[in-house]
This record gives C-alpha cells, structure tokens and sequence, in this order.
C-alpha cells in the first residue's frame, strides 16, 4: 500500500509549444467633457489599473500633471488576455467618485456627454 496517493496528474504532453509571444498596448485618456478638458491638476496623483478578467495579470500606474497633463496614458507588453482599465486613485475625491459611479462607462459615447 502507496504511502500517499496522487491524483489529478496530467500526462506531459510532447511537441507543442505553449509559448504565446503576442503583446497588446491600450491607450487612453482621462479627461472631461467633449473637449477632453484635462481633471489633473497641478500637484494632484492619478493611478490607473489595467488587469487581465481572471486576474492573473495586473499593472498599475501613476499619472500626474508634470508628465501627464493631457490625462494621456498608454500600457504596452499586455498579454493577449481580455483586459479591463479603471481609475484607482485621484487626489481630488469628487472626480475620484464620479468615475467609481460610472463604472466601466465610455464617457460620451453612452449618452452622458457633457459639454465643456
């Protein structure tokens, strides 16, 4: 009788490759109105995430006026997995919140464009 017992082992399979070198890029743009009206202020921290649906995948980065005044921001090397981006963090809790109650809403192309 086996001191342990294993289960659940799946046989090596030879001759295939299970290397997938695809990378994707997403680029965007945190802004306001129609005009795309920068809502970083000077002095304030944005943070956007980009994360794979199954979560295995994950990135995050810092935006602030200096560099990023246009609210511009781009992710490169992504793995070919479907993505989802949110703002994490802004300085300024009132945009902070607006973007957490909008969810994953594209701006003016769901019909809650506003006008600059």
């Amino acid at each position: 009788m086996p001191f342990w017992e294993i289960r659940n082992i799946a046989s090596p399979v030879a001759g295939i490759l299970f290397r997938d070198i695809t990378k994707r890029e997403i680029s965007g743009q945190i802004a306001g109105g129609l005009c795309r009206k920068s809502i970083i202020p000077d002095g304030a921290i944005v943070k956007v995430k980009v994360s794979s649906l199954d979560g295995c995948y994950e990135k995050v980065i810092t935006l602030n006026y200096a560099d990023n005044e246009n609210g511009k921001f781009k992710f490169t090397n992504l793995p070919p997995k479907k993505m989802v981006v949110a703002l994490i963090e802004h300085s300024n809790s009132v945009i902070y919140n607006y973007f957490s109650d909008q969810g994953g809403n594209r701006g003016g192309f769901d019909g809650f464009e506003s006008r600059c």
